[in-house]
Parts: C-alpha cells; sequence; structure tokens
C-alpha cells in the first residue's frame, strides 16, 4: 500500500507542475492533458482493485460510484459537464489511499 500511495503522489505531483508550468510555455497545456488520462486510468483501476478485494467496504463503494457518475456524464450532451468531476474524483482517491489502515486491508 505504501508504493501504491508513494505512485499517486508522484502522479499528482507531476501533473500539478505540468500544469503549473503550462502558463510558462503554452505547449505543455497538451501535455499535461494527455497525463491526467494516464492519472486518472492509474486511480482508476486502483480503486477498482480495492473494490473487487473489499466489496463491501463503504469507501469503495462510494468511489466507484463516482467513477460510474464520470463516466456516464461523458455521454452526457451538456459540453464540458465530464470535467467536473475529476478532480473531486483524484483528491477524494488520494485521502482514501491516506487513511487506509494497511493492516486491516
Amino acid at each position: 500500500m505504501k508504493n501504491t500511495t508513494n505512485i499517486n503522489y508522484y502522479l499528482m505531483g507531476l501533473g500539478m507542475l505540468l500544469g503549473l508550468l503550462g502558463f510558462i510555455e503554452n505547449g505543455i497545456w497538451l501535455l499535461g492533458a494527455i497525463y491526467a488520462f494516464f492519472l486518472g486510468l492509474f486511480q482508476g483501476i486502483t480503486g477498482l482493485a480495492l473494490f473487487i478485494y473489499k466489496p463491501f467496504s463503504t469507501r469503495f463503494q462510494l468511489y466507484m460510484g463516482g467513477i460510474l457518475l464520470f463516466v456516464g456524464s461523458c455521454f452526457l450532451p451538456w459540453e464540458y459537464g465530464w470535467m467536473l468531476l475529476p478532480i473531486p474524483l483524484s483528491l477524494y482517491f488520494t485521502f482514501m489511499l491516506h487513511t487506509i489502515n494497511p493492516k486491516k486491508l
């Protein structure tokens, strides 16, 4: 679990750094957007694995509900509606990893 937390911190930190560098060099915005996709992919797959391991944990159920809401909002006709959920989901995933007791897992 410690490795997963460290990987998540590294990926989120690099994403924030790319976002800040986007203010200096305009071309980095595209790299940051592609990088955000891979961060979401890592967090989604890890969250799914944790949910499969402990399906009755409320925190994992909430996270999977958020993921399903995000996937469903991608198909809505409202423009940019899918952009509202990734930041809270990413922060909740980080909080979830930080508060998990590895001895109980």
